[in-house]
């Protein structure tokens, strides 16, 4: 267990965040020791959307440090139900990149190790995301750190807002001024759409759909609370 915690430290710092469990998985306990590098290998999971950077980062920590992770790729769809499976049944993964909604399930159900302590020491635990470090807490605990966070962003069509009578220059500044755009250029005609769902993202579309905050891509755009609006010139 020593060896395992000195482990993550060590990823950590590699990685900037991964979310640590409780079982030890396929991990190598005889390199288990309270002093000296860590030894032994342990096991992380990632989803499949990871799985071009995961590998960069694995192959670095593994190049530079005696003890070993070993990636595996789980599609993200079948992600949820693999990690609560394998939880349950004490064969979970020593480390796993888990989407933050689940964090909550997961700790509450103690399929979660506490790294408080370990958050505490780290040396740049100032700079990680506010925002995303209150999401790995639970009960006044971190089960979590802050490892990728995806931007939002929507596009709109600068020449349909034109031809649509709307001021190509002013996107909408709130969810209601969307909708009214989005009507103004449905009536250009049958051809034309004033909103597209994004295909096979769900956050994607919850983001659009219920993240009533909309700003411009800029200086002034919270994007810890709010969806950011770029430009695009293009138009069919």
């Amino acid at each position: 267990m020593q060896m395992r915690v000195k482990t993550i430290g060590a990823l950590v710092s590699l990685a900037m965040a991964v979310t640590a469990i409780t079982a030890c998985g396929g991990s190598d306990e005889s390199g288990s020791s309270s002093s000296g590098p860590a030894k032994g290998t342990m096991t992380l999971w990632a989803r499949d959307t990871q799985k071009a950077f995961m590998g960069l980062l694995a192959d670095a920590y593994n190049k530079s440090h005696k003890a070993q992770v070993k990636v595996s790729i789980i599609p993200s769809a079948q992600f949820v139900q693999k990690f609560g499976t394998a939880a349950s049944s004490g064969n979970a993964p020593d480390v796993a990149s888990i989407d933050l909604v689940f964090l909550p399930y997961f700790a509450s159900q103690g399929a979660l190790t506490d790294i408080s302590s370990l958050k505490k020491g780290l040396p740049y635990k100032d700079d990680l995301s506010p925002a995303h470090s209150k999401l790995a807490d639970w009960e006044g605990k971190t089960y979590a750190l802050p490892f990728t966070a995806e931007a939002s962003v929507l596009f709109y069509n600068k020449k349909l807002f034109k031809r649509a009578g709307l001021d190509p220059d002013k996107p909408p500044s709130n969810y209601a001024e969307m909708i009214e755009a989005a009507k103004k250029v449905r009536a250009l005609g049958p051809k034309y759409y004033g909103f597209v769902f994004a295909g096979q993202c769900g956050g994607c579309n919850g983001n659009r759909r219920y993240r009533t905050k909309v700003c411009y891509s800029g200086p002034g755009c919270q994007t810890e609370t709010t969806t950011c609006v770029a430009v695009s010139e293009c138009a069919p």
